[in-house]
């Protein structure tokens, strides 16, 4: 099962599906008010978190992954990094544009773009998480062992760039990797 708010973002996974069908069902949902009638064993989330606009709306997110795994289940998502660089052009030669202001809070909103080919997509909106908060909010729905993983370097990534490459983007990546097991 694969859900996802776009459904224009759901056309292309279920294209995908079509030429090398792997038996994922895909479904047009907003994940902080889904329900469905079973739970897994894991639940992947790449970007669904940040898209909280308030900490209700984060804490419904967290809550519909926990109702969703099986107990001793693991979720992992893909979030927004809150140690994200603030240096202006950070993040383009890795392909990416986030626009920050100085300072921010928890709830804040950003914006980041991404590059293909030569062209920049329109940026995107999304909102500034702490650790404590994401934390907290996993906590209160019922997560636990919560273990936080930063991205590594692939030796394909090194052979095709350099390691010097990437050493600004792996002290500070955009994203880093949750993981969160919910109780028996």
């Amino acid at each position: 099962m694969a859900v996802d708010l776009s459904a224009e973002m759901v056309a292309l996974a279920q294209e995908a599906e079509n030429r090398t069908p792997l038996g994922i069902r895909y479904q047009v949902h907003d994940v902080a008010t889904l329900e469905l009638e079973e739970t897994f064993d894991v639940v992947i989330a790449v970007y669904l978190l940040h898209y909280a606009a308030d900490i209700d709306g984060l804490d419904a997110m967290a809550r519909v992954v926990a109702r969703h795994l099986k107990p001793g289940g693991c979720f992992v998502t893909f979030q927004l990094n809150p140690s994200l660089a603030r240096e202006e052009h950070y993040y383009e030669p890795y392909g990416m544009r986030v626009n920050l202001p100085p300072h921010y809070s928890d709830g804040q909103e950003l914006s980041f773009s991404v590059q293909v080919g030569e062209s920049w997509w329109s940026p995107i909106s999304v909102y500034y998480w702490t650790r404590e908060t994401l934390i907290a909010s996993l906590q209160r729905a019922g997560l636990t062992g919560i273990k936080w993983q930063t991205p590594t370097l692939d030796p394909r990534g090194a052979d095709r760039h350099g390691k010097d490459y990437w050493k600004a983007y792996l002290e500070h990546p955009h994203c880093v990797v949750i993981e969160a097991t919910k109780g028996s």
